[in-house]
């Protein structure tokens, strides 16, 4: 449960500084560059998550104002994806 849970809150946090600090990776380099531990991410809720967020990325303009924050949500997504199919 909580043990659980504070993993995950430092796992986010972690891909996070990576998405502002290592601009250029891919899904898979933020993943390994933070130890993500696949155990941690139920596959199905990661892979539907990504989904999700990528329809809503598809049907924005680049020159929306919410467009890099969408962004982002999607890399973040696509590293937790990567580390649940990891298992």
């Amino acid at each position: 449960g909580k043990k659980a849970a504070t993993k995950l809150l430092q796992l986010q946090r972690q891909v996070r500084e990576k998405l502002t600090t290592g601009a250029g990776q891919t899904a898979e380099e933020i993943a390994h560059s933070v130890d993500a531990d696949p155990d941690q991410i139920d596959p199905s809720r990661a892979e539907s998550e990504l989904k999700t967020l990528q329809q809503r990325l598809s049907s924005m303009r680049p020159d929306d104002p919410a467009y890099e924050a969408n962004r982002a949500q999607v890399e973040r997504a696509a590293a937790r994806a990567f580390v649940a199919g990891r298992r």
